[in-house]
């Protein structure tokens, strides 16, 4: 597969998402955890934002993950972020979500998140992310 503009290769979830990068693909792999046990209701991933200021779309913003909280109406926006993509443009569309939708709760993932990842070798198995929660 063929690398991004920032260096990265995409890459594919225990659940099937193809996501931009390794890092975002073992946050997928660490919320469907959090879903499987219990802490998180649900989630979705790329989710497309219309920013519309005065009835005119600027542009969209399209976010890495939604997060359902077990107690909550509002979905919170995961956005999984390495310095590489924290871009100017990145930047903009960011403080614009924040600005038209202050009801939503906006999270950055930056760092490692490798904590909760399957292996390459268990992902070759087949060995889904349920098989490694403890009950």
């Amino acid at each position: 597969m063929r690398r991004n503009k920032y260096g990265a290769l995409k890459s594919q979830c225990v659940f099937g998402h193809i996501h931009a990068s390794k890092l975002e693909r073992n946050y997928c792999d660490q919320l469907r955890m959090l879903q499987k046990n219990g802490s998180i209701y649900s989630y979705k991933t790329q989710i497309k934002y219309p920013m519309i200021v005065k009835g005119k779309l600027i542009c969209n913003h399209i976010v890495d993950f939604e997060v359902y909280q077990k107690c909550g109406f509002h979905p919170e926006i995961h956005e999984v972020k390495s310095k590489a993509t924290m871009t100017a443009v990145w930047r903009i569309k960011h403080k614009l979500f924040l600005t038209l939708y202050p009801s939503i709760k906006y999270i950055v993932v930056s760092g490692d998140v490798d904590k909760c990842k399957i292996t390459e070798e268990e992902r070759k198995k087949g060995i889904d992310i349920k098989d490694l929660i403890q009950p």
